[in-house]
């Protein structure tokens, strides 16, 4: 039995925290000895098997962790180090990557640092990236999502850092979705945020609704855009077909009840919400964007890839599908058949283990 930590904000939220979720949940029904620290408790966490343990390092929510200093911070996470001794800590996002560096100045043997995005361009903050990167070049072990993060980094060190795609659940995977003969309701998933790109999406959709009038679309998701959203759709007159949902308890009905899934980001690292719906069997559109898509995506057969950033060709690319219904079930089901294949929760933790082990 190995002792494995993973470091992550919370158990909410984004899809590094849910990709843990997952991980963690898979490697203790295993028999894994699986900890997880987080900073702090949020509402609507994700869904964590009863043999992980949980410790959180404030004790509290975010407000209580806000109040606690920096180097603070780092001496309580070191003391959790040092009282699990774990033989291995996965640290998720970069901040994490910063502080389990910190705290464990002297466990570099046990470190393996993560890559969650695009290291060209996260952390936006160009010291906080610089910092993030050379740790990964000297690092132990590093694990990315895809083989175009892995080439951002000098060939040098290319030997110790290691390809693994995210990670989904297989309750999604089991489900024998329902398909409908029209494709009326089309969702999206994400952080309301500019990388996300919603308002490439809700310009498309204007195109797609003036020949399309009864076509809906429901975005999933919170964040600080919310507000600048809600007055693009309302001055475009879309406030019948466009609807900001904020975050959703139980995204597989979400999934099983919608006809048409897209993404717009601007960049990815390897998009959970992409993954997850091609699961389920979803038809999907997503920009061809750093990094991800194009490795689960091949154009026009499980699924649809456009420029990023251009409105026009989204709102051509969904109402192709919306016009040929039964071909967008048969990309579906190919997507469907593209993620049991890569990414597969028990696969993707034996991969884990291997990587570990080596």
């Amino acid at each position: 039995m190995r002792k494995i930590m993973f470091i992550i904000p919370s158990f909410a939220s984004g899809g590094a925290e849910r990709a843990v979720a997952n991980l963690s949940s898979q490697l203790a029904k295993s028999g894994e000895d699986v900890t997880v620290v987080i900073y702090f408790r949020m509402k609507d966490e994700y869904d964590v098997d009863r043999r992980v343990k949980v410790i959180n390092l404030s004790g509290g929510d975010e407000k209580q962790y806000a109040s606690i200093p920096y180097f603070t911070k780092i001496r309580m996470l070191r003391k959790i180090i040092k009282s699990c001794n774990p033989d291995y800590i996965l640290p998720f996002l970069p901040q994490i990557t910063i502080h389990a560096t910190l705290a464990g100045f002297d466990l570099y043997h046990k470190i393996i640092h993560t890559l969650r995005n695009n290291p060209a361009i996260t952390p936006p903050n160009r010291i906080k990236r610089f910092l993030c990167n050379t740790i990964i070049c000297t690092s132990w072990k590093t694990i990315v999502q895809n083989e175009e993060q892995k080439e951002f980094y000098p060939a040098l060190f290319h030997h110790k850092i290691y390809t693994l795609f995210n990670p989904v659940s297989q309750q999604l995977i089991d489900i024998q979705k329902d398909y409908r003969t029209e494709i009326n309701k089309v969702i999206a998933v994400g952080r309301l945020d500019e990388q996300k790109n919603f308002s490439m999406l809700i310009r498309a959709f204007r195109e797609v609704v003036s020949k399309h009038p009864s076509v809906e679309l429901e975005i999933y998701g919170e964040g600080q855009l919310k507000d600048e959203l809600n007055r693009e759709i309302n001055d475009l007159g879309l406030a019948n077909s466009i609807h900001l949902m904020g975050r959703s308890n139980n995204m597989k009905t979400v999934y099983q009840n919608a006809d048409l899934f897209v993404l717009t980001s601007n960049y990815e690292g390897m998009p959970n919400t992409l993954i997850e719906a091609m699961a389920v069997g979803l038809p999907c559109i997503s920009t061809d964007c750093e990094t991800g898509p194009a490795d689960l995506i091949e154009n026009n057969q499980n699924g649809l890839l456009v420029p990023v950033g251009d409105d026009h060709q989204l709102a051509v690319a969904i109402m192709s599908m919306i016009d040929d219904p039964y071909g967008a079930i048969v990309k579906g089901k190919k997507a469907k058949q593209t993620v049991f294949k890569k990414c597969g929760i028990e696969s993707i933790c034996g991969q884990l283990i291997e990587i570990c082990e080596k």
